[in-house]
């Protein structure tokens, strides 16, 4: 009997412990946050994630992170980094690629948070054009990651201390 009241106390702490991912929404974008404890793409937290080495370091952002990521977003939609970087997509594949201010509300998000050895806080965001999605509770089940996606899919890293973008790419990896 004791072993058993043991072995359902394991399992209610860890069930009070693990987090799942969470729904946010703003007045122009909404989309799911990972938890640090969430596995992505079938893998424990401690995964490279597109370019960003995310490691053991991940963190469950908090809606405030949220609120700041989408200002930063915003407000470096027309920064020199991010509109050379469309350009050169544009050029390469001879189309036009609509992001920017008007557009982003058109994209459902996906965000997992971690921290560098510095401690800055960095955010990872998927950007899915919601024709894409059938449906929305289909993004906290994992990260969506797609080859070939044209403008439907972007991925895009912010740090919060410098306020910057610094990593973006369109159309998944092919």
């Amino acid at each position: 009997m004791k072993q058993i009241l043991i072995v359902v106390l394991l399992i209610l702490g860890y069930l009070s412990y693990s987090q799942e991912s969470y729904f946010v929404e703003g007045k122009d974008y909404c989309g799911y946050v990972f938890s640090k404890e969430d596995s992505l793409g079938g893998f424990p937290p401690e995964i490279i994630v597109g370019n960003v080495p995310i490691g053991s370091r991940r963190y469950t952002l908090t809606e405030k992170n949220i609120i700041r990521t989408e200002a930063i977003l915003k407000k470096s939609i027309n920064t020199e980094y991010v509109k050379k970087y469309v350009n050169s997509w544009e050029s390469a594949w001879n189309t036009r690629f609509l992001l920017d201010k008007s557009t982003l509300k058109k994209y459902y998000r996906q965000y997992i948070g971690y921290l560098t050895p510095n401690n800055e806080e960095i955010v990872y965001i998927c950007l899915i054009a919601k024709g894409f999605v059938s449906n929305i509770k289909k993004l906290s089940d994992g990260l969506i990651e797609v080859s070939d996606g044209g403008y439907s899919y972007w991925t895009i890293t912010i740090n919060l201390k410098t306020r910057k973008v610094f990593d973006m790419v369109v159309n998944g990896e092919s």
